[in-house]
């Protein structure tokens, strides 16, 4: 029995469709680097079973510190280049931190995931404060992921997952988030469940955060082994779940 696992994993490897992991953070403190780390470090090189049953291997690829080019001018060698992105950094709606004094807002970044000109990304997660706001906290929660003439970052991509509401770091999430995503739980409802289950671990309230997703809807119950085509370029069609 081992020596037949070992031949159909090795058969099923060989046959791997590679996929790519990157992490960003911001630059100054060290939680930060933290959630990053547990998140992309239960990714190697390996082939497990869901890999090896799906066809496609996950292993981290990029790690750095955060640059506004790797979101904007020069996204598609960042994190457009790779298939599943995870940042942890300060944030508020729809705008991330690079360092002190630094940020994107993400209505300025061109579009994630468009094939046609170098895009990749499926998958992103912003660790941070408030990113994802939910129709409680602003009803045209929709309107800055996209602007006037369709630039808007759903060009392909599928998910972007995050917190709606102030955040904290130094616990579990991402660690948890790796592992539910690893063993095939579909992405948004995985980001849920680390939550979630930190939130029990830590006795209630709104610890460690609300959490919120938003998705081109054919593609809400996407893992990372199996899941729905690419939004089109030109969707203006978007779906949001939400704690409260």
């Amino acid at each position: 029995m081992v020596i037949l696992l070992f031949l159909v994993l090795q058969v099923a490897s060989s046959a791997m469709d590679y996929r790519q992991i990157g992490g960003y953070v911001y630059e100054g403190e060290h939680r930060f680097v933290d959630n990053v780390w547990n998140f992309i470090s239960q990714f190697d090189d390996g082939v497990n079973p869901w890999e090896a049953a799906s066809g496609k291997n996950w292993s981290r690829d990029q790690y750095y510190y955060c640059e506004d080019f790797q979101f904007l001018s020069a996204h598609q060698y960042r994190v457009d280049a790779e298939d599943f992105a995870y940042y942890s950094g300060h944030g508020s709606p729809y705008s991330i931190g690079m360092r002190p004094g630094e940020s994107v807002w993400l209505p300025d970044a061109p579009g994630y995931g468009d094939l046609p000109n170098g895009g990749d990304l499926e998958f992103i997660v912003f660790q941070s404060c408030a990113v994802i706001p939910a129709p409680p906290d602003r009803a045209d929660w929709w309107s800055n992921w996209w602007e006037s003439g369709g630039k808007h970052i759903f060009q392909g991509l599928h998910q972007a997952c995050g917190y709606r509401t102030n955040s904290w770091s130094g616990n579990s999430v991402s660690t948890l988030f790796g592992q539910y995503v690893k063993i095939g739980q579909p992405v948004w409802q995985a980001w849920f469940h680390a939550v979630q289950t930190q939130r029990c671990w830590h006795g209630g309230g709104v610890y460690p955060g609300y959490a919120c997703a938003v998705m081109y809807p054919p593609n809400e119950n996407d893992s990372i082994y199996y899941y729905s085509a690419d939004s089109p370029m030109d969707a203006h069609w978007l779906r949001i779940y939400w704690e409260e």
